[in-house]
Formats: C-alpha cells, sequence, structure tokens
C-alpha cells in the first residue's frame, strides 16, 4: 500500500539539526515484512542554509525499515501529542494574557492597544487551528549497529479515519512481525 506523505522533522530545532532526515514530499510504503520510506535525504547538513535550499544538497532515496527492527511507533493525532499537562498550561496562559489585555482595554483609549489585542487575538486562534491539525506519525527504528533513527511524516491529502486506518495497519504488521521473529527464535533456541 502506497501513501503519499510529507516528511517532518523530529529534531526540537529544525534549522539546526545536524542529523540526516527525509525532507519534503516523498512516499512510504506498507509491505508485508518492513516500511519502505521514499524520498528526500540529505548528503551532508548545513544548518540554517541546507533548510532553505534542500533541494541542492538532497538526494532522492529508498529506505527499507523491516517491522520487526521499529523499536517505537507514535501517531499523535489531534491533541493528543500535547498531553493534558501541556493543555492545561496553554488554557491558563491563554486565561491569563486575556484577563490581563481585558484590563488594559478597560483603562485605555489607545488605538495601538486594540491592535495589539486584535493581533494577539488572530495569532492565537491560527495557532489553535494550527495545533489541533497536528496528526505525526513518528517511527523509531534500529539500525543494524543498534543506533536510534528517526522518521517522522504525516499524510498527504488523508482524512482523520484513513490516518487512524494507516496508524492500525502499521501496528498490525509490527506486531505479527514481532510475534514471528519470538516464534521463530523459540524454536531455534528449543530445537
Amino acid at each position: 500500500m502506497k501513501s503519499d506523505v510529507k516528511f517532518s522533522s523530529t529534531s526540537s530545532f529544525v534549522m539546526l539539526s545536524p542529523k540526516k532526515e527525509f525532507q519534503g514530499k516523498g512516499a512510504v510504503f506498507l509491505g508485508e515484512t518492513g516500511l519502505l520510506a521514499d524520498g528526500n535525504l540529505p548528503r551532508f547538513t548545513i544548518p540554517l542554509i541546507g533548510w532553505f535550499y534542500s533541494a541542492l544538497f538532497c538526494a532522492r532515496t529508498t529506505r527499507t525499515i523491516p517491522y520487526s527492527r521499529i523499536a517505537n511507533y507514535r501517531y499523535s493525532g489531534d491533541w493528543i501529542s500535547f498531553g493534558w499537562f501541556k493543555l492545561l498550561f496553554v488554557i491558563l496562559l491563554v486565561a491569563a494574557g486575556g484577563t490581563a489585555t481585558f484590563f488594559t482595554l478597560q483603562t485605555s483609549t489607545d488605538p495601538f492597544v486594540y491592535l495589539t489585542f486584535l493581533w494577539s487575538l488572530v495569532t492565537l486562534i491560527a495557532a489553535l487551528l494550527f495545533l489541533t491539525g497536528v496528526r505525526i506519525h513518528t517511527i523509531t527504528y534500529l539500525l543494524p549497529d543498534n543506533s536510534r533513527q528517526k522518521v517522522a511524516f504525516k499524510l498527504r491529502r488523508a482524512t482523520r479515519q484513513q490516518a487512524a486506518g494507516f496508524s492500525t495497519l502499521i501496528r498490525n504488521y509490527m506486531t505479527t512481525a514481532k510475534n514471528f521473529a519470538n516464534d521463530s527464535a523459540g524454536k531455534i533456541q528449543g530445537a
């Protein structure tokens, strides 16, 4: 099964990340034994400059990730990625900012204050709309030398149900592959 994706950075500081990660648009193929990620992978990274001119430094490549080598899989749909503590923090921050702005508007007639309030309200609404639409699939897998590598992507042109179905399919393949590996190891040791 092929799915068109947009790869995301797994680093907190996107522009300064020295890691080689897939960038831009690509595809993910779900096979029976592994997942194939097809996209642009940088040959080398140059902080800041490489982010703006990524097409110059990237090569199209395919990476195979066996399901049995996936150490962790996370699907952050809608608000799940934030956790309840962060959600509470955002709500309290918005409430404090709203209260301070309300009292400022009550005591001021300056139009600059009203424009600042309007700008902060538009920014807050845009941020909330952006944060609620995040549906990122993050896969942490083991390389042959047992070092960990991550790949993160968002399905393009997919509904919430399709993204959740994709997540379920990956989990089913992972479970099947790990059970098969454990059964095979048990038969070899018991022989």
